[in-house]
């Protein structure tokens, strides 16, 4: 019983570590993926600032 176990350890430890790189992976993925969607809202942002302004300006102007 005890080598049974051993055996099974030592053939489950390569995809212990393959999983745990795909862990590793998928987390720096959602990072980036959050730092991306962080700064297109910070883009659109500004778009609609730029918007606002221009419209309150020309609105002033009448």
């Amino acid at each position: 019983l005890g080598g049974l176990q051993t055996a099974s350890i030592i053939v489950a430890l390569p995809f212990a570590i393959i999983m745990l790189g795909m862990c590793v992976s998928i987390n720096m993925e959602l990072k980036q993926e959050l730092n991306q969607q962080k700064q297109a809202e910070k883009l659109r942002l500004r778009k609609i600032e730029k918007m606002l302004e221009k419209y309150i300006e020309d609105n002033d102007n009448n």
